[in-house]
């Protein structure tokens, strides 16, 4: 209270007297206020509890928000695409993030972007595709025209079923060409991404969060200064968290390859171009031993775009110019769209 041990006074309800005998109620200052009762009020300063648990809700839905920004411009880290019993299988990097409901298609507008692949990066038609159950997070890329009714076709393997049997008949023509890529990016169209999460979908939880920071809200003292401080700093706590997040999210399978087959190469000779940028088939040995796992059948445009341009492209020099340039009296090529090994 104000005006001594003799005299002493309650102050106004939301001021207080900041110390013993002081004359004068001052409001408290941001982020602290009185709590009265029935019988009493209180004349000092206490925190704020009803806005810092309102900052704690928002952080978290704001968290969430960012997410889900993060997911719809930025995209998933594609593992790997490859062909499985005449259907197109999409691999993303980690766990899977899509909510799998069995009573839903689950049927997916999705694009591509950075995977060196025509066929994704620029495709003639919208590329659709089903989420896959099971662990990580995998899509089969849909045929044109193909609407299944439900996901439980794809259960159990059914996904590799292209149509009603696992080969192409007789005559037909697959509507893709090769889309065999091991980098790049996979978007999901919004609202799909709205499901996303691994407890619960992130926009729920986002929604959810929101209405439980309101009413704390209501109850704070000098709220709109609450809301808007809180919002600043939320969100950009919140880019952080998700920025540190996708730092140390899993990446392609194929990067550690690359980067074990980089330490193991010579120092690079530049050569002009022409006779004297020979390649010995010991490199070209080398370096289908190293990848094999991802070669596999895969042609040599596979090869080109997801192994040797992201070796060569840091220094600008060919392939023979990092493993070692040998000279030849001979020119020798071959077509690309046969499978590397039979090349070699």
């Amino acid at each position: 209270g104000i005006g001594g041990p003799k005299a002493c006074q309650q102050c106004p309800a939301g001021t207080a007297a900041n110390n013993y005998g002081q004359t004068e109620c001052q409001e408290c200052n941001f982020g602290y206020r009185t709590y009265s009762s029935s019988d009493q009020r209180s004349s000092l300063c206490y925190p704020d509890l009803y806005g810092l648990a309102f900052v704690g809700v928002l952080q978290l839905a704001m968290i969430q928000l960012v997410w889900i920004c993060w997911r719809h411009f930025g995209g998933l880290l594609i593992n790997d695409v490859s062909q499985q019993n005449g259907r197109w299988i999409v691999s993303a990097c980690g766990r899977r993030i899509l909510w799998i409901f069995p009573w839903l298609p689950n049927i997916y507008h999705v694009r591509f972007s950075r995977t060196g692949n025509p066929g994704l990066d620029h495709p003639q038609e919208p590329i659709r595709a089903i989420a896959i159950p099971g662990i990580g997070q995998r899509f089969a890329i849909l045929e044109p025209g193909e609407n299944p009714q439900s996901n439980r076709e794809f259960n159990r393997g059914g996904y590799l079923r292209r149509s009603t049997t696992n080969l192409l008949e007789e005559g037909e023509v697959c509507s893709f060409s090769s889309l065999d890529t091991s980098k790049g990016r996979l978007y999901i169209q919004c609202p799909a991404v709205l499901i996303s999460g691994r407890l619960i979908p992130s926009g729920v939880a986002f929604l959810l969060l929101s209405f439980l920071a309101w009413p704390l809200l209501m109850q704070a003292r000098e709220r709109r200064t609450w809301l808007l401080a809180g919002l600043g700093f939320t969100s950009v706590i919140a880019t952080i968290v998700i920025a540190i997040a996708s730092l140390s999210a899993p990446r392609p399978a194929i990067q550690a390859n690359l980067s074990n087959f980089r330490s193991l190469l010579p120092k690079p000779q530049k050569v002009p171009r022409g006779a004297a940028r020979a390649l010995e088939v010991e490199s070209i040995s080398n370096l289908l031993v190293q990848f094999q796992f991802f070669i596999g059948n895969r042609n040599m445009y596979y090869v080109s775009t997801n192994i040797l341009l992201p070796i060569t492209e840091p220094l600008a020099l060919s392939f023979a110019e990092m493993v070692g340039p040998k000279q030849t009296k001979y020119f020798v090529s071959h077509y690309w769209g046969t499978p590397f090994e039979h090349a070699m």
